[in-house]
C-alpha cells in the first residue's frame, strides 16, 4: 500500500507511524493509540462463530494462534454477557462451561 508504515519482523504497525512488538498485542494493555493492540484478541472458533455460538477462543501473539480461551472465574449470572458484549453481541441464549481432557476449560456460547 502507498504510503504505509513498514514494520520490522516481530512488529506490528501500531498507527501514527509506530511499530511496536507483536508480543504486546492482547496482552490487556492499550499500547496503540486507538487500542487496535487489544481489539479482535477474542473470538468464537471459525466452525460454528458465524452462527453466534461456538467455543471462546483468545489469540496469543507469542504463539501466533489461536487458543482456547481458559476462564477461572465464571459467574454464570454476569460472564456470559460481558463475553458476549465484547464479541459484538446484545443477547445471550445460553452458556455453559466444558471440560476437555488435559485442554483445560473452555465455554461455549449460543
Amino acid at each position: 500500500e502507498l504510503n504505509c508504515e513498514q514494520c520490522e519482523e516481530g512488529m506490528i504497525h501500531c498507527g501514527e507511524n509506530r511499530c511496536m512488538a507483536q508480543s504486546h498485542m492482547c496482552d490487556g494493555v492499550v499500547d496503540c493509540p486507538w487500542g487496535q493492540d487489544e481489539r479482535n484478541c477474542l473470538r468464537l472458533n471459525e466452525r460454528m462463530g458465524d452462527e453466534g455460538r461456538g467455543k471462546l477462543e483468545l489469540f496469543q501473539p507469542e504463539l501466533q494462534s489461536w487458543r482456547p480461551a481458559c476462564l477461572a472465574q465464571w459467574d454464570p449470572a454476569t460472564s456470559s454477557a460481558e463475553i458476549c458484549n465484547l464479541l459484538g453481541y446484545t443477547v445471550v441464549n445460553s452458556s455453559n462451561l466444558t471440560m476437555k481432557g488435559s485442554d483445560g476449560q473452555f465455554t461455549t456460547l449460543n
